[in-house]
């Protein structure tokens, strides 16, 4: 595994923002490895952190630069603070920021193929929603979709942030968030994908102890009711780092079919 850090000066958001790219390659420093120099036919995954976290936690906490190598996958980890990938006002345009500075920045730079088939979107609580929040979103450009203990009802976890002491733009907690923005839920962008030819897949896993755990029962049965590509995985644990660990492999197993 390669990796690259990235300090991007961002038009959108008025300051450096940072991000990590891992790029597999043979374990070796011995071996050949002109092969792995070729990243326009691998796979890309962009995966988001959770709240309170950054690119490094999941670097630090998991093992997704192993399994980088594994599945000779490209992995991007955007810093995103605690912005929940949204345009929340004026001055945190986070998806703005991703879609029209850092998505096509390094797709540019790394030579990253866009075809839909090889662009891949998942992640952790808040992540997690922002991957199925953007995936459904964007569903033209992403062909898998995959989310662990995703923090899919944005009011609930937004105040449950705010109650662990994390600062969260008052936006984000508006008792009427989702009325306001409604491309912030992502029980309607499901909803808008009934009748498409071949809508992303989405994969979930959650502990059935977790607080969010409801969140993405109701998502599953939404799918199922509107016929869409819509998987819920139940696992035991908590809502936390060893639970992310343990189910991220079989999260990339089911991403890299």
């Amino acid at each position: 595994m390669v990796l690259f850090r990235g300090r991007f000066p961002s038009l959108v958001l008025g300051r450096n923002m940072y991000f990590s790219v891992l790029l597999p390659r043979a374990q070796s420093l011995y071996q050949d490895v002109s092969t792995s120099m070729v990243l326009g036919g691998k796979k890309v995954l962009w995966f988001f952190h959770g709240v309170g976290d950054d690119a490094d936690t999941v670097l630090l906490h998991t093992d997704m630069a192993d399994l980088c190598d594994a599945h000779d996958l490209i992995v991007i980890l955007p810093c995103m603070e605690n912005g929940f990938t949204l345009d929340v006002s004026e001055n945190l345009r986070y998806r703005s920021y991703l879609t029209e500075e850092l998505f096509p920045y390094v797709t540019g730079i790394f030579g990253l193929s866009t075809q839909r088939e090889q662009q891949l979107i998942g992640g952790i609580s808040m992540g997690g929603y922002g991957a199925c929040s953007i995936g459904l979103q964007m569903p033209e450009r992403f062909g898998r979709i995959f989310c662990l203990s995703g923090a899919l009802d944005l009011r609930m976890a937004a105040r449950f942030s705010r109650a662990c002491g994390i600062h969260l733009a008052s936006e984000l907690v508006e008792r009427r968030a989702t009325e306001l923005h409604p491309d912030w839920d992502v029980y309607a962008l499901l909803e808008r994908l009934a009748g498409m030819a071949s809508p992303p897949p989405l994969w979930l896993v959650c502990s059935e102890v977790d607080a969010v755990f409801k969140s993405n029962l109701l998502l599953a049965e939404r799918g199922a009711a509107l016929g869409l590509p819509v998987e819920l995985h139940r696992a035991p644990g908590l809502h936390d780092w060893r639970f992310w660990r343990e189910n991220l492999p079989a999260a990339l197993d089911w991403a890299m079919q």
